[in-house]
């Protein structure tokens, strides 16, 4: 609405995968997206990436290959050593409600798991975060001292998208 263009990687993707990779505030058309795909398959010389990794490299290209004036970049499962986790002038880092997920790969107890989610955090970045458990709250203020915390008390009403985790994805980005 402001005249600024906005590339967009989410994961994961409700209808069509092209919903991942948005360049210049449209999904990417299939042509482009396998052009992209097959630059990053003879780039990276037979490495074993994984899905996520050679999905968010051809997301990275796109994005590299187009002028945006910003980047929303949604992280994988977790954070610290996410693929996504690379780019170095973040300024902006949201937090939705951390929760016992992925605990194979990011720890058992929310503590660990907020550590791991805590580690997209940059110097000089501002931190969001939806309202959390006190254990996920208390690691990422130790991370991000000036942590804003978004207003649980705010009324939402009339929102597009239904479910109660929604409202709190709004208040969010709201904050």
């Amino acid at each position: 609405a402001s005249g600024k263009s906005c590339h967009v990687y989410t994961s994961p993707h409700l209808v069509r995968f092209n919903e991942r990779i948005q360049v210049r505030s449209r999904e990417i058309d299939d042509k482009y997206l396998l052009e992209l795909l097959q630059y990053v398959d003879n780039v990276s010389e037979g490495a074993n990436l994984t899905y996520f990794e050679l999905t968010t490299a051809a997301a990275f290209k796109a994005f590299a290959d187009n002028h945006a004036d910003f980047l929303l970049l949604e992280t994988g499962l977790g954070g610290r050593l996410d693929a996504t986790n690379i780019v170095p002038n973040t300024k902006l880092c949201l937090f939705s409600p951390i929760s016992k997920d992925h605990t194979e790969y990011l720890g058992n107890s929310l503590t660990e798991i907020a550590t791991e989610k805590a580690g997209i955090i940059k110097d000089g970045a501002i931190c969001i975060s939806a309202p959390q458990e006190p254990e996920a709250l208390a690691v990422l203020q130790a991370k991000a001292p000036e942590l804003i915390i978004a207003d649980a008390d705010y009324k939402m009403e009339n929102l597009s998208l239904p479910g109660a985790h929604q409202r709190i994805n709004a208040l969010l980005a709201m904050e």
